[in-house]
């Protein structure tokens, strides 16, 4: 390992280049090459698109250890120890001191490596195994897995109290360091983004699973409507729930009042926060920080999804934030 003054090998490792674990890929990956560590990222050949392409070919003239794409399934395959022994040989060829995997499956595949002295561990979870319940089959068979794991991590590294104390909670407490280490932005995302004409009163940004909540926010909405404040909502992002949700804005009778925004949510950018006044972050089982703040640096009011149904509302101002649970 090297000396304090010397830079460092780190080897970032995920399944998924997309969405809020991506993001914090690339900030971290920059933030550690700007202070002259060698830095490389391997990332699954399957997702991301023409968004993860365009990405980790913008960052990888900074990257001294490189870019390197391995199909990675999401749930378990009969291919996945082939894609062990590939992401293995990268590291016996890259060499690296610090070996941080992102979410559940890329942080398994580098922790079952066998252990040397020359790297340390680093898991940061994204979700992943801690959305399933424990007593469904799903659940039961990840909460194993991430405990079997546990205590071969050196360092874990969550980017939330609510990811830690999930983690915590469905898990266990690790033997090893436990570290917070929250997301940020940097000082061109502060600028204040006017509103479009036809800007709806809230939006809801994230993908459309079961998990997320945007059908509790279309029944609040409803519910709005009935006490006499017809409240416009756009929803935008894609998935799974996509039919169900439309299925039911036409059942409440709310077509005239909210649209939906077929598009990437990984691509959601400042510019589209001109389309409304209020923004509404799924959070059932979820988490969406990033956008959060990028909401917050543009002094947007945030609605915050909270356990048991509860909804925070922050006000962005810009003095600093007033959180009220109502």
């Amino acid at each position: 390992m090297p000396t304090p003054d010397q830079p460092l090998r780190i080897l970032h490792a995920t399944r998924a280049p997309v969405g809020g674990i991506f993001r914090h890929i690339i900030d971290l990956a920059n933030g550690q090459a700007d202070r002259g560590h060698q830095v490389g990222i391997i990332a699954d050949s399957l997702t991301g698109g023409e968004r993860a392409d365009q990405a980790l070919a913008e960052i990888a003239p900074r990257l001294a250890l490189g870019v390197h794409r391995i199909a990675i399934h999401r749930e378990p395959r009969p291919t996945d120890p082939l894609a062990w022994m590939r992401l293995r040989s990268l590291i016996a060829k890259l060499k690296p001191d610090v070996l941080h995997g992102h979410g559940a499956k890329a942080g398994a595949f580098i922790r079952l490596r066998s252990r040397s002295d020359n790297a340390i561990r680093v898991y940061t979870p994204h979700g992943g195994s801690l959305h399933y319940p424990l007593n469904t089959v799903k659940g039961a068979l990840y909460s194993r897995l991430e405990r079997a794991l546990m205590n071969a991590t050196d360092l874990f590294l969550f980017e939330s109290a609510f990811a830690r104390d999930t983690y915590q909670r469905m898990i266990g407490t690790p033997k090893g360091l436990v570290r917070c280490v929250f997301n940020g932005v940097t000082a061109g995302e502060f600028d204040p983004v006017p509103k479009a004409d036809d800007a709806t009163d809230i939006v809801y940004v994230g993908e459309f699973r079961n998990i997320k909540g945007a059908d509790l926010l279309i029944e609040a909405v409803a519910r709005l409507h009935a006490d006499g404040k017809p409240l416009t909502l756009t929803l935008a992002g894609d998935g799974e729930e996509l039919a169900n949700l439309k299925a039911q804005v036409e059942r409440l009778g709310l077509t005239h009042s909210v649209r939906f925004i077929f598009k990437n949510v990984n691509e959601f950018i400042a510019d589209d926060l001109a389309l409304f006044f209020w923004i509404a972050y799924p959070g059932e089982q979820g988490q969406e920080s990033f956008r959060c703040i990028d909401a917050v640096n543009v002094e947007m009011q945030i609605v915050l999804q909270h356990r048991q149904h509860f909804f925070i509302f922050v006000f962005a101002q810009q003095t600093g934030v007033d959180e009220n649970v109502g």
